[in-house]
């Protein structure tokens, strides 16, 4: 019908031929029309028939948009095939997938005459093998862009006598390109001395001729200095094949910063652990059972903690803290080796030596659960000074209690006789006194007196012994209260002297209310005492609150903040270059004949403000009045 062949001949070709042969024929919309809306089947072989899976008689003259074994959309891609082969006359080779039957054919399409003939191939297993393959290769490419390593392909360039002359880029990945700074197009089919032309003087170039003759792969880190690049590269070269070379490669750049930066820190570690004075040593505990601390086992120390304990190194690495001394378990430094063990918290303590009977100062500070790092300091020669001065201290606490005792025996000793000596010159002059002359009168006179001074002496030094080693206690005081004590006390003074007295508003502060009623008593005599003889004495007594930058050289504050007190007077003054001195036990300015006193007074005024961390001094002009300025601390 559409072939000049014997026909016979050519069904039995077509019939026995291995591979699925079909002729499909147009079905147009009318007799006249030339619109295709179909075709149907007008010849198949048996391989066809096998692989359809369908009897002759179902096959035959079947519909394309009825056949089976395809899917809606494979039907109207088949049917679109045929109309395309059939309207334009060209031949179609393609490949396609039946879903239903999970099978890839290659499919062959001719027009001949009126219909189209198809001849397929089953290519399930080579296709299948291809997707496998062309899937595994994407894996791999995926892997590859995407690692955090550089890498590329070179293949070699050879001369006519087949010598190595360059390397040629044939595949880079997408680290590579951010690593260079390139992007593909100026990488992919250039040479690679063209774009690195530095290698060829670090020995690179050469590296990559040997790996590429002899096959051995190699790895190096090289510095790489060109241009913009500064970097070092950790490199492994491989041969890929016979005429390639695959280079991956990392920026170590950092890396070698940082590695670099640990060994400096791990010289200066190591030398600190070697030639410190301290002795520095790492422990491990040993635990029972239920976890609980019963030992304990140095695994590290430094020479200086072996000389400290005194033991041979091969001892004492050998044995563990209970073999080296039996008796450390009840001691306080393994309490607190368990205290920071459980805790966390570092612990300091000082402990004794059984092997060589030296103080050593141990901070201990955990690791982990099981180790910790132990610091030892030699304090033998610091602990024996403590230990000298507790001695000291309590011996000077049985002195003071020593002279306490003999003062207040010498109170009574002293005060006595000077009370009779008292009695009996009075007694002695009123009997005598019609009976002596004017000069003898004096001669007696001058006795009672020096005995009064005596007496006040007497009461002075108490007075001064008593501040400076009796027991006080510290009572929140009122100094206005204070101060009104002192002012009833001297009252009489005070109108012999036709004194004017005025006064601020005074702090209450922490303090020993007795002494700080002599410092008023002793201030407040002294500006009466000095006062001038022929002007109206006055005296100004202020208060204020200060803060530790206004404490005048020398003296140095503990507080924050201070009360400042002044007395002020008008008085005779003195020299200032005598304003530290007249501070000390005896000292006088002035004749006892023209002024009185004993010379210790302000030496009470000092000792009380140190008493209470505070401090005194004075100010003053010869003519011009004086000014004494006590400093007491707010948190006293």
């Amino acid at each position: 019908m559409f072939i000049s062949l014997n026909e016979t001949l050519l069904t039995s070709v077509l019939d026995n031929h291995p591979e699925p042969i079909v002729l499909h024929a147009p079905v147009f919309e009318s007799e006249a029309g030339n619109t295709i809306v179909d075709f149907i089947l007008v010849y198949f072989n048996g391989a066809a028939m096998q692989q359809a899976n369908l009897p002759y008689g179902l096959m035959k003259g079947q519909k394309v948009s009825e056949l089976t074994g395809y899917s809606e959309e494979g039907r109207k891609q088949l049917t679109q095939q045929l109309i395309e082969v059939y309207t334009s006359g060209n031949d179609l080779q393609t490949t396609y997938y039946n879903e239903l039957l999970d099978i890839y054919f290659d499919v062959f399409r001719r027009k001949i005459d009126g219909a189209v003939l198809s001849i397929t191939k089953n290519v399930n297993a080579q296709m299948k093998e291809r997707l496998e393959k062309q899937k595994q290769q994407e894996f791999v490419d995926l892997i590859l862009n995407n690692s955090l390593d550089g890498w590329y392909v070179l293949d070699a360039v050879l001369n006519e006598q087949g010598d190595v002359t360059d390397f040629m880029f044939t595949r880079v990945n997408k680290q590579f390109l951010q690593l260079s700074g390139l992007s593909e197009e100026q990488v992919i089919g250039k040479r690679f001395l063209a774009l690195f032309p530095a290698t060829k003087d670090i020995g690179s170039f050469e590296r990559y001729k040997a790996v590429y003759l002899t096959g051995i792969s190699e790895r190096r880190q090289s510095h790489y200095t060109a241009g913009s690049f500064d970097a070092w590269y950790d490199s492994v070269v491989a041969r890929l094949g016979e005429h390639s070379l695959l280079v991956t490669f990392a920026d170590v750049t950092e890396l070698n910063a940082k590695a670099k930066e640990l060994e400096s820190k791990n010289y200066i570690l190591d030398n600190i652990f070697t030639h410190s004075s301290n002795g520095i040593s790492f422990g491990q505990v040993i635990r029972n059972e239920d976890g609980k601390i019963i030992d304990g086992k140095p695994i590290m120390a430094n020479d200086a903690a072996i000389q400290l304990v005194g033991i041979p190194k091969e001892l004492y690495f050998s044995k563990t803290s209970v073999e080296l001394e039996p008796n450390i378990l009840n001691t306080p430094y393994f309490q607190k080796i368990i205290h920071t063990m459980d805790t966390g918290e570092p612990s300091i303590v000082e402990y004794q030596l059984e092997s060589t009977g030296r103080w050593i100062e141990i901070s201990l500070s955990r690791m982990d659960r099981d180790h910790l790092i132990i610091i030892f300091t030699d304090v033998t020669d610091i602990k024996e000074i403590e230990l000298q001065k507790e001695r000291l201290i309590d011996e000077l606490k049985r002195t003071n209690a020593a002279l306490k005792d003999f003062t207040r025996a010498a109170s009574h000793d002293l005060k006595e006789p000077l009370r009779k000596v008292h009695f009996f010159t009075e007694r002695l002059h009123q009997r005598l006194a019609t009976k002596m002359n004017e000069e003898e009168n004096g001669l007696m006179e001058k006795v009672k007196v020096a005995n009064r001074r005596m007496m006040l002496l007497v009461e002075d030094l108490l007075s001064y012994a008593d501040i400076s080693y009796g027991t006080h206690q510290l009572e929140e005081i009122n100094l206005n209260e204070i101060l009104d004590y002192v002012l009833s006390d001297l009252e009489l003074v005070i109108q012999e002297k036709g004194s004017t007295i005025e006064v601020d508003t005074l702090p209450v502060l922490k303090g020993y209310g007795r002494q700080l009623g002599q410092l008023f008593q002793n201030l407040i005599s002294n500006a009466l005492n000095y006062s001038k003889p022929d002007d109206q004495s006055a005296i100004a007594i202020t208060a204020k609150e200060v803060s530790k930058d206004d404490v005048p050289a020398p003296f140095i504050p503990d507080s924050e903040h201070y009360h400042l007190i002044q007395v002020k007077d008008n008085g005779i003054g003195f020299n200032q270059a005598y304003a530290e001195k007249i501070f000390d036990v005896f000292t006088r300015l002035h004749s006892k004949e023209k002024y009185s006193g004993t010379g210790i007074g302000l030496a009470i005024v000092k000792k009380v403000a140190e008493n209470h961390l505070g401090f005194v001094y004075a100010e003053s002009e010869e003519g011009k009045g004086a000014t004494f300025s006590v400093l007491l601390p707010q948190n006293a």
